[in-house]
């Protein structure tokens, strides 16, 4: 079987915003070793599918899960703690303020900054040693809505420019519970239920 790591990425905000209610943008998500891959899911998705059947929806979504009209959540709260306690994954959480960050400020081009702020994270997980520097990885991420030119350039200027990607690819959240994983991390900061800029 083939080694290297798993990195499975979303996103809650907007990069290319210039509103300050979108002040905020955030990158969560998991990492695996992908020899463990089978035992992850063997662990989390029954529970994953059990908690969609005593919603009755077909996706988890953070924005929606987080309404202060549902008790969605506690299962949201749930979830996590099942993701926490898998001893084959490592979560994380990145939270960019688009107002003072250098990489937004400089690029303008959406696939660029996501470009640049992927690269910034990767160097950060190194540092703090959620990935080894000699690691292999794949990415996987949702959907973003990128033209042509400019999902061509996000999907390989990482894998040319960044020692260790394999590559990078992106898929719809609706078909991968770990996408939607992923989506529950990227959107811890709306538990809250507050404005993170008031």
């Amino acid at each position: 079987m083939e080694k290297y790591k798993v990195i499975i990425i979303d996103e809650s905000g907007v990069i290319d915003s210039k509103e300050d209610k979108d002040r905020y943008f955030t990158l969560g998500g998991i990492i695996y070793d992908y020899t463990h891959l089978e035992v992850i899911k063997s662990k989390l998705v029954p529970i994953l599918k059990e908690y969609l059947d005593i919603l009755k929806i077909d996706e988890f979504k953070s924005s929606k899960m987080t309404n202060s009209k549902n008790d969605h959540n506690l299962i949201y709260g749930s979830i996590l703690t099942y993701i926490k306690e898998c001893e084959y994954i490592k979560s994380f959480i990145y939270i960019i303020d688009t107002k003072s960050s250098s990489i937004m400020q400089f690029y303008s081009k959406k696939s660029f900054r996501y470009n640049k702020v992927i690269q910034w994270m990767l160097q950060d997980m190194k540092r703090s040693s959620l990935i080894e520097v000699d690691d292999q990885y794949k990415l996987l991420l949702d959907n973003v809505s990128l033209d042509k030119v400019e999902e061509e350039n996000f999907k390989t200027w990482l894998k040319n420019h960044i020692a260790g990607v394999i590559s990078l690819d992106m898929a719809d959240s609706k078909n991968y519970y770990f996408l939607q994983i992923a989506d529950l991390i990227a959107g811890i900061p709306k538990l809250t239920g507050k404005n993170p800029i008031n």
